[in-house]
């Protein structure tokens, strides 16, 4: 602030010899000063006093270098050469390590993901012991013979990823826990967004090397394949971060873009599922495939209008966007209720089951969620501090169902 001041001055003394009246500028700039920081803090004041006296501002930013910064380099490295030690070493991605890869290759990529946003030493060194501890017991688990097929190792598999992406709210953001919670939302969903946009695009260059290298009869998918998806794929989500960090103005608007697309859509998706479950009575209790892909659609529903309610608490958006976010939350409880009947009668007709009680307990989860969520953005209230809460509360019930459900139910 000072030396905003000292260039004005400055300028405006070098007019002096011209101008009689700028000694009569400064003077009145320092009394208009004065004046104002009987209600505003002096900061404020100054830049208010320069802008009634004539003095205009622009923001300038300064060009991010081109230089890509060592550390990122170093960790993508690393990331990519320890993905690559299994197949080194004779064990391949294949369909009989699939279980391996699926169990660690989530801790590879949030633990180059803490190493690069970590914010504190003393919360790395805490949430990598976590870590180590969490994927030895998981491993302790899924190398106990007969249990390639259990039903729990399935759910350990599909809740591990969420319990990491959660938990990395700790060691790579400050403040308190709703504070934390409130940037991790907006980061995890851009993160997710721009993500998936880079894996659409590995997908199809992939795809592209497959049919030129097969026109001239080569057959590069049985060792391509498995290198993309082991290694490519897994620096996607440190790639993004990159890229939000430093190209934070072109990102961020790109994946704020992709969010007001996606969340209209897919309301009005949810909305045609709910009527044709209310009109045509569609038997879902029978079929559990539909529900799995139910519990999925409300997860990203969810994620979607946690990413959107928080722009909209942080940004100046329009009432429609706050009208998509409701009705998009109200579709989702409509669904989430259909589905809370399903389960209940899935559960009186085959018993209790692991599946069965997981999505039984996540949809309670979410069902409470969305109505509260509901509640705050019709009262206009910040949804920080309970949606701080229940991520709390969703991280615990991933934590046990990684790690109780197996010796609870026995592997069955």
């Amino acid at each position: 602030m000072k030396s905003i001041l000292t260039a004005w001055k400055e300028q405006v003394l070098l007019r002096q010899e011209q101008s009689p009246t700028s000694g009569e500028k400064l003077q009145k700039q320092e009394q208009v000063q004065q004046e104002l920081e009987e209600f505003l803090p002096r900061d404020e004041a100054t830049l208010l006093s320069l802008y009634r006296m004539g003095a205009r501002f622009t923001l300038n930013e300064e060009p991010h270098s081109k230089v890509v910064p060592k550390l990122f380099i170093i960790i993508l490295v690393a990331q990519l050469i320890i993905s690559q030690v299994p197949t080194l070493l004779g064990f391949p991605f294949n369909d009989q390590t699939m279980l391996f890869y699926g169990l660690n290759l989530p801790f590879l990529v949030i633990l180059f993901l803490t190493l690069y946003l970590a914010k504190e030493r003393k919360s790395l060194i805490g949430y990598l012991s976590f870590l180590g501890i969490l994927a030895l017991l998981m491993n302790l688990q899924f190398s106990m013979t007969g249990t390639e097929d259990a039903q729990t190792k399935l759910l350990s598999l599909i809740h591990l990823p969420l319990l990491l992406v959660v938990s990395l709210a700790i060691p790579t953001q400050r403040g308190t826990l709703q504070e934390r919670m409130s940037r991790h939302i907006r980061l995890t969903g851009e993160v997710l967004l721009l993500t998936f946009l880079l894996a659409c695009a590995v997908f199809v260059v992939m795809m592209l090397t497959f049919v030129l290298f097969e026109a001239v009869g080569v057959n590069v998918e049985d060792r391509l394949a498995p290198f993309v998806i082991t290694g490519i794929l897994t620096l996607l989500p440190l790639s993004a971060r990159y890229l939000l960090q430093y190209k934070e103005n072109q990102m961020a608007a790109l994946t704020r873009l992709l969010a007001t697309i996606f969340l209209p859509v897919i309301t009005v998706v949810m909305i045609s599922f709910l009527t044709a479950l209310v009109v045509g009575r569609l038997p879902i209790t029978e079929d559990r495939n539909l529900l799995l892909v139910i519990d999925v659609l409300l997860a990203l529903v969810l994620m979607m209008i946690l990413y959107a309610t928080d722009l909209l608490e942080n940004e100046h958006t329009t009432a429609f966007h706050r009208v998509v976010l409701i009705t998009g939350a109200l579709a989702a409880i409509g669904i989430d209720t259909f589905a809370l009947i399903a389960i209940g009668g899935r559960f009186l007709q085959y018993g209790l089951s692991p599946n069965r009680l997981a999505v039984l307990a996540e949809n309670l989860l979410l069902l409470a969620n969305l109505g509260f969520l509901v509640v705050t953005l019709l009262r206009r209230k910040s949804f920080i501090r309970i949606q701080g809460i229940f991520m709390g509360v969703y991280a615990l019930w991933f934590l046990i169902v990684v790690l109780l459900f197996g010796p609870l139910f026995g592997y069955i």
